[in-house]
């Protein structure tokens, strides 16, 4: 009887510890495979003194799971614009589709197309800056021209400025958001800010 005890004690012990090894690498696969990093993003329009303008703002998604270490073709259709501020408007406001690094969603590019339209009866000048981006597996891509977009350094925003905006005469921005590090390998971090604002005025 004492045996049986004994031999039931030893293998209740063993059952649990093989329950607890099972839960461990449970949880080490779950984690592999729910690791993701996100920005979370708006884009803000606004004018001042006598600017009236148009602002048209597109936003598209590239698929794919590799790091990407140089920029990417230009979308032929960016399709249906995601906010367009009406020159007899001051200001308005957009959250972006959320910019999502993960394996699952599988997309390692977002991109921006910003187009100011001067409809002031004189010049303009136009500013775009955005939040900082200091994640060193993500990098952000902007210029007059989608591809020789320069590369910002770590911890530095937009921030684009142009003067004399002739009317009527249109400026085009792009800011491109990228992951160079392979989604399967990034290291897993909480969502932050990364605004883009557009202001307008009157020179």
């Amino acid at each position: 009887m004492e045996k049986t005890s004994k031999l039931t004690k030893k293998l209740v012990i063993a059952l649990s510890s093989i329950m607890v090894c099972v839960l461990l690498v449970g949880v080490v696969v779950y984690a592999a495979l729910s690791q993701s990093v996100s920005l979370k993003n708006t884009i803000t329009v606004s004018t001042s003194g006598q600017a009236k303008s148009i602002v048209t703002v597109y936003e598209t998604s590239m698929a794919g799971t590799d790091a990407v270490t140089t920029l990417p073709t230009e979308p032929a259709d960016w399709g249906t614009a995601v906010l367009t501020k009406d020159q007899e408007v001051d200001s308005a406001d957009k959250t972006l589709t959320a910019i999502d690094f993960s394996y699952s969603t599988g997309k390692n590019v977002y991109a921006y197309k910003i187009v100011v339209q001067n409809k002031s009866t004189g010049a303009v000048k136009v500013a775009i800056t955005s939040s900082t981006e200091a994640n060193t597996e993500i990098d952000v891509y902007c210029g007059e021209d989608f591809a020789t977009a320069s590369k910002l350094d770590n911890n530095k925003g937009v921030n684009f400025e142009k003067t004399d905006v002739a009317k009527d005469a249109e400026v085009v921005y792009y800011v491109i958001v990228c992951a160079n590090t392979a989604l399967s390998d990034m290291t897993a971090a909480t969502g932050v800010a990364f605004d883009i604002d557009v202001v307008v005025t009157a020179e």
